[in-house]
């Protein structure tokens, strides 16, 4: 029979009531006080729990690959027991890992400055540029020559044509009576030579506005090509400046995190063991969606087990310290006793029953075998 710790304060103060009566009557000598097989005892209720137990539960989420345990396997620290599915945390670790490398070649040329070879083939583009900005300089020039050239003279044709024109129409209008149809004749191809003068006069106006204006379009181009070549040559030659530098660091960085980010969410698809232990239960099956936070299993050592108490007072815990030896009695080994020693009292109280009660762990000593987690015990400290 389990007695609690009320119960067996009840005897004690009854036992000390009745010596006091006796005490009491002047005509009788003191008496010897009677002491219970338990006096100067502190006794109280305690659970059995393993010294360490964990639920493991899946960080991320997600479809359980493999189930590598069993239930009552005993498994080492950090050996794998529980494996989802990593292909999307492998993609992006892959990813990331190629950002950092970009990153970093980024930053190192930046730093490492430009090669003699790069600052050749820079200045060979500053001169290829200039050529051909000098050619389409002189293209424009012999355009524009070659147009006024080409104007002038179908002005000139024009002149030559209206004076033509004017002749014929003179003899027409005077002689026309008498040269018959031969002077109408001749004022009409005059005219007509005249038309086609000033046709051709008009064609080269307007088509060499139109060939200048092509050729000034592809000077400017010449020109803009030669400024970038001259604006590349000008950076390999002074370097990066350093906002360029901080931003391309702060680039790195930012990979670097990103990569170290997917490294963690890829581990956090491995469930491995903290310590050494017994998987006590199993929650998933391969298949099956692990929800984030979900417990996955349990794992405790079962082999190593220790008592906490339950019921402990703050009337009696200020006679227990650690060190003090143990005796524990349970109801399911009776006639067994298994001795231990206190290593732990917890600083913080908590309610039990209704009674303020402080747990106090017991660490269990000598042979332990029939010990399970979760029975229950009667502690006996021996306190001063």
């Amino acid at each position: 029979m389990k007695l609690s710790l009320r119960t067996l304060g009840g005897l004690m103060v009854m036992g000390l009531a009745l010596t006091a009566c006796s005490q009491g009557t002047a005509a009788q000598p003191p008496a010897t006080p009677v002491q219970a097989a338990d006096a100067g005892l502190v006794i109280a209720e305690a659970t059995l729990e393993p010294v360490q137990w964990i639920a493991l539960r899946a960080t991320t989420g997600g479809p359980v690959a493999a189930v590598l345990v069993a239930e009552g396997d005993r498994v080492a620290a950090g050996q794998l027991l529980v494996r989802l599915d990593d292909r999307d945390a492998q993609i992006a670790v892959q990813q990331a890992t190629a950002a950092v490398a970009a990153a970093e070649a980024q930053l190192a040329e930046l730093q490492a400055g430009a090669r003699p070879e790069e600052l050749a083939a820079a200045e060979a583009q500053v001169k290829a540029a200039q050529a051909g900005l000098t050619q389409a300089v002189a293209q424009r020039d012999a355009l524009q020559s070659g147009t006024q050239s080409a104007r002038a003279a179908a002005a000139a044709q024009v002149a030559t044509a209206e004076a033509a024109a004017w002749e014929a129409k003179n003899i027409y209008d005077h002689y026309g009576w008498q040269l018959g149809d031969g002077a109408t004749k001749q004022w009409q191809a005059a005219e007509a030579t005249l038309d086609a003068a000033e046709a051709e006069q008009v064609q080269a106006q307007e088509g060499g506005a139109a060939q200048i204006r092509a050729a000034n379009a592809a000077v400017s181009a010449a020109a803009a090509q030669r400024a970038l070549a001259e604006a590349q040559l000008n950076r390999l030659q002074t370097g990066a400046s350093p906002e360029q530098l901080a931003a391309a660091e702060a680039t790195c960085q930012q990979a670097q995190a990103t990569l170290a980010a997917a490294r963690l969410a890829l581990e956090r698809t491995e469930l491995r063991a903290p310590f050494a232990g017994t998987v006590t239960r199993l929650a998933v099956k391969p298949g099956e969606l692990a929800g984030p936070g979900e417990v996955v299993l349990m794992l405790a050592t079962v082999e190593q087990l220790q008592a906490v108490t339950t019921d402990l007072t703050e009337l009696a815990v200020a006679r227990v310290q650690p060190g003090q030896a143990v005796t524990l009695t349970l109801d399911a080994l009776p006639g067994r006793e298994f001795q231990g020693r206190v290593i732990a009292i917890d600083q913080q109280a908590i309610e039990y029953r209704g009674d303020v009660t402080y747990p106090v762990t017991i660490a269990l000593e000598g042979d332990s075998t029939g010990l399970r987690w979760g029975m229950t015990a009667v502690v006996k400290i021996a306190a001063p």
